[in-house]
């Protein structure tokens, strides 16, 4: 939050503390994704050829995060932090863990408790208090409530795939490309135990096939465990989840292109067919848990022509529709292997046109051009709160669908040769990325069990998460032979929110969130050397510095809490007040938000031979 910020600084991490002296954070992201390819180009004769590529990748690989309660409180809060530097107090969550009472803050205290079943200090997926002493068992129990550790979420995957293209030349004017495009993707989605801190071991009882079971082993993030990306996943010990998705894609497309005078144009097309299966470890038995197969068919049409004025000037326009397969998440209801009866494709139409300038000389060259895009029957899931029954709070996720998108805005860019030596180049964008009308969906609790529907009013609010203006002014100056100097200019503004399903559930709503106008400089420097007797080889050295002058800017919030006005407070001392001490740039503090980098630097060495 700004708040935080504003209390410890902008590198300050509300994840981070020490353990045992050493650095140490809930979140941490790992993955090793090697891939390899082989293109085989093949010419049947001199008009027809046949390009192939195959391809695989092996990912492996995820991010940590805290799993558990501490005396009722989630990891995050700010019992767990102190007061002083808000570090989180590591060291006293693995005491509190291994059974010594902890005074986490002046009203919190709490330490563990030994386990009646296992004699040990066991971090609990139930109330611990919720133990049957005649019949040895616990009772179904209320929350993890005792402790809370490190687990790792893994997203792993094998992905597989092919690509061909046979383009043929059948005259001079005309020539002809069709395709196969071939992909399978196997996902595997599941948490392991990361860090115990303290604690003998963790019970988790989401795994309907090993109820109540106490997990003790821990993964390290070490290379050797994430490198090897061919080891098996089967005896890792998982909590919480295991789930696999399977993804298969079968494609054709086909394209037609002309060419001839000041004419050119084409038209392509493609179908496709989408097949999705899920597989559930942990919330179905042996026999029933892998799901039907579905299939959803999907594709696109799109053409576009341009056409040369003269030398110098040009027009060119081109639109095109598809019908795009939705996410695996929309297939499959809420974390289960229930197909969604009502899951429809994704439409989006393009539109675009522009006009293209070109000196004699080429010295200087232009282009602009407008562009209205729709993106309909998006979906989106998200953590949420609400409320059923205009009375009760919930904390829990929603699924919404049939969101509509529209994108519309006019582009500029040029670049202009001053002299051997020097080359200027700019560009410029404004856009007007809106959604269109409102949006409902289920809403799920904790327990991923329906509790009611929601509705999040849409329509007029701006699309968030990138800039809708922005420019860019930029020089090229190469003082001596090969000695580039470059620096550019860069602007940005109607930067919005991103879309926070909290803040949009009343139609009284204020709309997104508008961060901060800011100007950004770069700059580099570059140098080549010739090699080699003939001097075809080259030796390249880069150096780049970006935001050159240290600005401090908001690149992103994940909130739209606006400013408090004027006609909000009594007077206009306490509104000052609320300016000065609450706010920051004029955005509430309590707006969760991510600052851009400060001033970073690069410096790379390339050989070409």
């Amino acid at each position: 939050t700004l708040e935080d910020y504003l209390d410890y600084g902008k590198k300050y991490n509300y994840n981070y503390g020490n353990l045992n002296g050493e650095n140490f954070n809930w979140r941490r992201n790992f993955y090793h994704k090697p891939i390899t390819s082989i293109n085989w180009d093949f010419s049947i004769n001199e008009n027809t050829k046949l390009s192939t590529v195959v391809y695989a990748s092996f990912g492996r690989g995820g991010g940590t995060g805290d799993i558990g309660r501490l005396g009722g409180n989630y990891a995050s809060s700010s019992n767990f932090r102190d007061i002083n530097s808000g570090h989180v107090q590591y060291d006293n969550i693995v005491l509190s863990n291994s059974g010594t009472e902890v005074d986490f803050s002046e009203n919190f205290t709490y330490g563990n408790q030994i386990d009646p079943l296992t004699g040990q200090y066991i971090v609990n997926d139930i109330d611990i208090q919720s133990y049957d002493s005649l019949g040895g068992n616990y009772l179904a129990g209320a929350e993890r409530r005792n402790g809370v550790v490190r687990r790792a979420s893994m997203n792993s995957h094998n992905w597989f795939g092919a690509v061909m293209n046979l383009n043929t030349k059948i005259n001079e004017n005309l020539s002809f490309d069709v395709g196969m495009d071939l992909r399978s993707y196997k996902g595997f989605h599941y948490r392991r135990l990361d860090n115990l801190l303290g604690a003998d071991g963790y019970r988790d009882n989401n795994n309907i096939n090993n109820p109540m079971n106490v997990v003790s082993e821990t993964y390290d993030i070490s290379i050797g465990n994430v490198f090897n990306v061919f080891g098996s996943i089967d005896d890792e010990k998982k909590v919480d989840y295991y789930n696999v998705g399977k993804v298969k894609w079968l494609g054709a497309f086909t394209q037609l292109e002309y060419s001839k005078d000041k004419v050119t144009a084409f038209v392509q097309g493609a179908v496709s067919s989408k097949l999705f299966q899920r597989i559930d470890y942990f919330r179905y038995t042996e026999d029933n848990q892998v799901s039907s197969t579905e299939s959803l068919p999907g594709g696109n049409i799109k053409g576009g022509m341009n056409y040369n004025i003269d030398e110098r000037n040009n027009v060119f326009f081109n639109t095109g529709v598809y019908s795009k397969q939705p996410g695996f998440d929309a297939v499959f209801l809420d974390n289960t292997n229930d197909v969604n009866p009502d899951v429809v494709n994704e439409k989006v139409f393009g539109l675009e046109f522009g006009y293209g300038f070109r000196s004699l000389n080429r010295d200087f060259v232009a282009n602009v051009n407008y562009y209205y895009t729709t993106w309909k029957n998006r979906y989106l899931a998200q953590a949420t709160e609400f409320e059923i029954n205009d009375s009760t709070t919930v904390d829990g996720f929603a699924r919404i669908e049939g969101v509509t998108e529209v994108h519309k805005g006019i582009e500029f860019d040029a670049t202009y040769r001053v002299s051997d030596k020097v080359k200027l180049f700019g560009m410029a964008s404004f856009g007007n990325w809106y959604y269109e009308g409102n949006a409902t969906g289920p809403a799920f609790d904790e327990n991923q069990e329906k509790v009611g529907e929601i509705t999040v009013f849409l329509d007029g609010v701006k699309v968030g998460n990138a800039a809708q203006t922005t420019a860019r002014l930029g020089i090229k100056v190469e003082p001596v032979k090969r000695l580039i100097f470059d620096a550019n200019w860069r602007y940005v503004d109607k930067l919005y929110a991103r879309l926070f399903l909290d803040d949009f559930q009343n139609p009284e709503h204020n709309g997104s969130l508008e961060l901060p106008s800011y100007n950004l400089v770069d700059a580099g420097i570059s140098y080549r050397i010739l090699l080699g007797k003939e001097q075809t080889q080259n030796l390249l050295f880069r150096l780049n510095v970006n935001n050159l002058l240290d600005t401090e800017y908001l690149s992103e919030s994940a909130t739209n809490r606006h400013t408090k006005q004027l006609a909000d407070f009594d007077n206009v001392s306490e509104y000052d007040e609320y300016i000065r001490e609450e706010t920051y740039n004029n955005i509430d503090v309590n707006n969760k938000v991510f600052f851009g980098f400060g001033r970073t630097w690069n410096i790379g060495m390339t050989f070409k031979f």
